[in-house]
């Protein structure tokens, strides 16, 4: 049985992409369990990994894992500290992004830029996924945390049902276990 591990696409303009497609978890520690969020807005996509293991959704694609997964858990996301930065009308085809933060480093885009809470309102409700922890991927479960892995695992059926929806911001790699 095939499972994939949902991955982050490929985004323009290397880390600079990188930052603005997902932002940071892991920039500040959890409190209270919820993710600390660092990101710009208020657009934000439907699906994001801005951690190492981390996938953080909107309230509108939480609508669609839940109607059709009901074992899933979500926590809500605190954002932290959402900066305002109109990216997404950006060229993706363009080799770099409009234009490169003051000191050059990516983070910058969100930590140079005050914390704006009506961009932060203006994005909606942000989720984590909570996904059940196994030794293995196994056949009753769409979505799976391997317990030796780092990652979300999920099967082909739950691939087939969030391809299309996700396409221009997930892929999804084969994972077959041995």
């Amino acid at each position: 049985m095939t499972f994939y591990l949902p991955l982050a696409a490929d985004s323009p303009w290397g880390d600079y992409g990188d930052i603005l497609f997902h932002g940071m978890s892991m920039f500040a520690p959890h409190i209270h369990g919820k993710i600390q969020l660092y990101r710009t807005g208020p657009f934000v996509p439907p699906i994001t990994f801005p951690g190492i293991s981390d996938i953080v959704i909107t309230e509108e694609l939480k609508n669609i894992i839940q109607s059709t997964w009901g074992i899933l858990e979500f926590l809500p996301v605190e954002k932290a500290h959402i900066a305002t930065l109109h990216w997404e009308g950006w060229d993706r085809a363009a080799s770099d992004p409009l234009f490169y933060p003051a000191n050059g480093e990516p983070e910058a885009y969100i930590l140079n830029s005050p914390h704006d809470p009506l961009s932060a309102e203006l994005m909606g409700n942000l989720w984590e996924v909570i996904v059940p922890e196994s030794p293995t991927v196994s056949a009753p479960l769409d979505w799976v945390r391997i317990l030796s892995k780092p990652g979300v695992y999920i099967s082909e059926r739950a691939k087939n049902i969030l391809e299309d929806r996700l396409k221009d911001w997930v892929k999804f790699q084969p994972f077959i276990q041995s």
